[in-house]
Order: structure tokens, then C-alpha cells, then sequence
């Protein structure tokens, strides 16, 4: 199963995300939305960043996730390459580990930044037994 497409948009970034957990999918859209940014193959995962999030629904504890994974981008000046992702039974609530380094421009060839992760064609679902989100970001 492939992580992550990007998808034509006009003006902003686009992508579906995939995962045979709701984790797998939360990972995924993360690692998409930091490859809108970077080729996150070149991000060393040297440092750990922790956060916990709660929303009332599965869908907008993913946006919340990727608004927070966002902010921690632009405040640390970071770049994430790898995702531990714990949510609750109720799916309400998340404990996350991102993993990543420093941004180095010779090292990680940037390519845009993201303002924001919209609510625009966004969804998280579950589909024939497989999870997909589907984000526009802001850039």
C-alpha cells in the first residue's frame, strides 16, 4: 500500500494520505505534508518532539495533528521524517512522537512553505477496510 499521492490543485497543495490504521493514515498525511515542504528522505529522524492532542471526532483530531505537527515545523524550524502515533479507542484523543532534525537548507532541498492546513476537500474515512485523508494546504 503506498503512503501518500499528491493531487492536481490549482494553486495549493494537495494530498491523499492511506493506512490500514488510523495511525498508519495519521503517519502518512504527516510525512505527506512535511514532503510538501522537503524530500523527507534526506530528514534524519535524530530528535524526538512530543505531543498529545484530544478533538471530538476522528477527523478534526487529524487536523488538529497536522495543524500542531505544522506549528512545531515552523517554531523549531524542524523537518519531520518519521511518526509514532497512539489514538484511543474513542478516537478522540492522540499521543505522538515526530522524529526529525533541524532545518539545513544545503542538506534537506526545501521546496515550499505550508501557511496552513485547510478545511477544504479535507476528510478522513474508512474504506474497504483501509483508512484515507485527504488534506489541502495552505502554501
Amino acid at each position: 500500500m503506498q503512503k501518500f499521492v499528491f493531487l492536481e490543485h490549482t494553486a495549493d497543495a494537495k494530498f491523499r494520505a492511506f493506512g490500514k490504521t488510523i495511525e498508519e493514515c495519521f503517519a502518512n498525511s504527516a510525512l505527506a505534508m512535511n514532503s510538501v515542504e522537503c524530500n523527507t528522505k534526506k530528514v534524519s529522524a535524530k530528535q524526538k518532539l512530543s505531543m498529545e492532542i484530544s478533538a471530538p471526532n476522528p477527523e478534526e483530531l487529524l487536523h488538529k495533528f497536522l495543524e500542531e505537527t505544522l506549528f512545531q515545523m515552523e517554531t523549531k524550524e524542524m523537518l519531520f521524517s518519521k511518526f509514532k502515533i497512539k489514538i484511543s479507542k474513542e478516537q478522540t484523543s492522540l499521543k505522538a512522537e515526530l522524529f526529525g532534525e533541524p532545518i539545513d537548507k544545503k542538506k534537506h532541498e526545501l521546496k515550499t512553505l505550508i501557511k496552513a492546513v485547510t478545511w477544504n476537500n479535507f476528510y478522513l474515512k474508512k474504506e474497504k477496510g483501509a483508512w484515507i485523508a485527504q488534506a489541502v494546504c495552505d502554501t
